[in-house]
């Protein structure tokens, strides 16, 4: 019985050091990965939650805004695109998305604007 205690009681030491261990980064890298394997099941509610979690770790993760935004895009929902598609501008990081990504958010956010427009919502 007394083993046992010991033997729980040390597992659970090593696996709080271990946990103590991983950094901010390897946090928000683990919740970027996990939302990118989300995203692509097709989960983007749970997709969008785990993007955020790495966001607010680090505030100038344009990787984590770009799928942020690459989710919006996915429910329809344009503004929340646009939105996130600005933020990763004062990211300072220039080798993370390509620039017909680009292209594809501000199309989407043209089309929205045509259709308030066109329904007279301006």
């Amino acid at each position: 019985m007394k083993q046992r205690i010991l033997t729980a009681t040390a597992i659970i030491l090593i696996f709080s050091i271990l946990a103590a261990c991983s950094g901010p980064e390897e946090k928000k890298v683990a919740f970027y990965n996990k939302g990118k394997a989300l995203y692509e099941k097709g989960d983007y509610v749970k997709a969008a939650l785990e993007f955020k979690n790495a966001i607010q770790i680090d505030l100038k993760y344009a990787d984590a805004y770009y799928m942020l935004g690459m989710v919006a895009l996915m429910r329809h929902d344009y503004r929340g695109a646009s939105g996130a598609s600005q933020k990763p501008l004062n990211c300072h990081q220039t080798t993370w998305m390509p620039r017909s990504s680009w292209a594809d958010f501000f199309l989407a956010e043209a089309r929205l604007m045509r259709q308030w427009k066109r329904l007279n919502w301006s």
